[in-house]
């Protein structure tokens, strides 16, 4: 059990606004926003801690737990949120010179330069010194994740200065680390939205961990192997985003299922099955599109001998797993679309690109979320499949188009998150070009527009 700081236990006094965000951190955003809140939830137990160590933190956590209901709150918590933001990055860059913060600079910041702050984030990125210590070097990857966070909840497009700092962070002092929890929950959170930056903009990933020769990583220990492994299917979507047409719908197939590569997993012991389900569990899921079952699919049927999701043999796990299988094929062929335009297999004997075969699997993703319960533990887990399956909805696809609309301004009124409301627009503008009633000039392709996360 994760014990709280009080007040005194933080590096400096809260003024009433501040410990008002504090505790709508503790309260809401680390209990709603994690897909698993359980006793190791690492947004409390890795992230509270830092930040009762390091203002720096401090500033971050407050500024992301402000981000949370920006449109039911005052514009004065909206100018206290920017400015707790402006000042953690402040403090960013004086950790990266290892030099004191004078806080009370702050106090007289001005507008134009609260609206800079993104951009500062990005100056400091040419220049990140070898001889932090250890300490400096983890207050900055946590405080640059809540950055991450930050702007990827508003919905804004200045997130990319803060993966690009994170994973330069992490390349030029991975090798100091030692396996700790601060270190296996931040990078897992990297790379988690390192995957979602490659599914939302079909751009490779920026880290090559997942692409490595599948031998024991940091942070391994315990893992399972082969399929079975806790990087086998974020290794797959590495895979595929760099256009390698040797992973193929088998390899999606035989994914056993467990979902223990997402953040709010990392600290969590791959056979704790009270909390993450055995591969048992997901024999058959697994094998759910078999060549026969991929025209049953489009003939808008299942197979009989095949759970479908609302049966006994189903809950909101394997939907969920079976619902980022179907994104993960719908993914691969959008990326060998993307490079071919062509359906010819590699000589490897990768199977075709299956273009035809997407509108399909877009409407069976909607299926499965059309499925799972409103209020699920993973309805956080929803917007990557939402992002890769719902820019595929035609014309045709009117009911799943309104479904997803509706179910993302569920999700945006649970979590208070303005991202919901803004991949609602993208989505709006994406099939309006789509359907050709907005057009789009020709030298500007549709991830160029919008820069935002799907996940």
């Amino acid at each position: 059990m994760v014990r709280m700081p009080h007040s005194s236990g933080l590096p400096r006094l809260l003024d009433p606004t501040e410990s008002l965000l504090f505790d709508s951190y503790i309260q809401r955003f680390s209990r709603t926003y994690p897909t698993h809140s359980g006793p190791s939830n690492p947004f409390l137990s890795v992230l509270v801690p830092l930040a009762s160590q390091n203002d720096v933190v401090l500033n971050s956590l407050l500024a992301l737990s402000g981000a949370q209901g920006w449109d039911r709150t005052s514009p004065e918590m909206e100018s206290v949120t920017l400015r707790l933001k402006h000042r953690a990055l402040q403090g960013c860059r004086a950790l990266l010179q290892e030099g004191p913060f004078a806080a009370h600079t702050t106090n007289a910041v001005s507008g134009h330069e609260l609206q800079m702050s993104a951009s500062s984030q990005r100056s400091s990125i040419s220049s990140i010194p070898n001889a932090l210590s250890e300490e400096n070097v983890i207050f900055l990857l946590a405080s640059s994740v809540l950055f991450l966070l930050y702007e990827k909840i508003s919905g804004e497009e200045n997130w990319k200065p803060h993966i690009e700092f994170i994973n330069r962070l992490f390349n030029q002092h991975l090798h100091r680390f030692t396996s700790t929890e601060a270190y296996q929950f931040l990078h897992s959170i990297f790379l988690y939205n390192d995957l979602v930056r490659s599914t939302s903009l079909q751009l490779p990933t920026l880290s090559s961990f997942y692409l490595r020769a599948a031998q024991p990583q940091v942070g391994d220990a315990g893992d399972r192997t082969g399929t079975q492994s806790r990087h086998y299917f974020p290794r797959l979507i590495a895979r595929i985003s760099t256009g390698e047409e040797t992973v193929s719908d088998e390899d999606i197939a035989v994914w056993d299922g467990i979902l223990d590569w997402l953040p709010s997993f990392a600290l969590t012991e791959a056979d704790n099955e009270s909390t993450i389900a055995s591969p048992r569990m997901h024999h058959v899921a697994a094998n759910h599109f078999s060549a026969t079952e991929d025209a049953q699919i489009h003939e808008g049927r299942h197979s009989e001998n095949v759970p479908g999701p609302g049966t006994s043999d189903w809950n909101d796990q394997r939907t969920v797993s079976e619902l980022y299988r179907t994104a993960a094929r719908i993914f691969r062929r959008q990326i060998l679309r993307k490079r071919q335009h062509t359906t010819v297999a590699s000589e490897s004997g990768a199977d075709a690109y299956g273009g035809d075969e997407i509108p399909y699997l877009a409407s069976w993703a909607i299926q499965l979320i059309q499925s799972l319960p409103e209020g699920s533990v993973f309805d956080n887990a929803l917007l990557l499949p939402i992002g890769v399956a719902g820019r595929e909805l035609t014309a045709i696809h009117s009911q799943e188009r309104e479904y997803i609309i509706l179910r993302l301004r569920s999700l945006e009124q649970r979590f208070q998150m303005r991202h919901f409301r803004r991949v609602q627009e993208v989505l709006i503008n994406h099939w309006s070009r789509l359907d050709g009633t907005v057009l789009m000039p020709s030298n500007q392709d549709d991830t160029s527009r919008e820069m935002i996360l799907f996940g």
